[in-house]
């Protein structure tokens, strides 16, 4: 019991230090974009994530909670059903944001960058192909491989800002950004999965 508290403890920690470690990553790549880039293009930028996040809110299924907590959650068959099911809502929102581009960028004024809003809609389609291992890993209190996919993600392109900006110096380094940290993700799945 008392070792069952500790293990408890210690994940509970290893989450909130991960959650604040990604928290200042993140604050640390938005402050360094927005001091890099225009004002205009920042705001510009941030109409990406707007779109992608209501989307993705939209048809929210949590099939991640599902994997931890149904007692099949080490069933490789249901394992393969849910991937299945997040394939398929990957390329649904994929769909909706590709087709909605043009609304979107006419909504806002902005109707040159539709191919930019295209491109925001592979996002979703790349995370859907993430590995479930770091589901299910957390099914036994193992939160190192998740927290190590988001900080490594997060370090990688807190990294990249800079070359980006110089690179890019307006709106795309977040266009470059968010499609770099979906690929990183996705390929720090695999690399961490069991």
């Amino acid at each position: 019991r008392h070792m069952a508290g500790v293990t408890a403890l210690r994940s509970g920690l290893t989450l909130l230090g991960g959650a604040g470690a990604g928290f200042v990553l993140r604050l640390a790549r938005n402050i360094l974009v927005a001091r890099l880039i225009s004002v205009e293009d920042y705001g510009i930028a941030s109409t990406f994530l707007v779109a992608v996040t209501f989307i993705d809110m939209a048809l929210n299924l949590s099939l991640n909670n599902l994997a931890i907590q149904s007692r099949s959650g080490e069933n490789p068959e249901f394992i393969a059903a849910l991937k299945g099911i997040s394939i398929l809502r990957g390329v649904a929102i994929f769909v909706i944001l590709y087709l909605g581009a043009a609304p979107i960028a006419a909504v806002l004024g902005q109707p040159d960058l539709i191919w930019a809003y295209q491109a925001i809609a592979l996002l979703p389609l790349i995370g859907a192909f993430a590995h479930p291992d770091l589901q299910r890993l957390q099914r036994s209190m193992r939160f190192g491989p998740l927290i190590l996919n988001k900080l490594g993600t997060l370090g990688l392109t807190l990294a990249l800002v800079w070359p980006l900006a110089l690179v890019f110096g307006d709106y795309r380094v977040m266009l470059a950004i968010y499609l770099i940290e979906a690929v990183v993700r996705l390929g720090l799945s695999f690399g961490i999965a069991e």
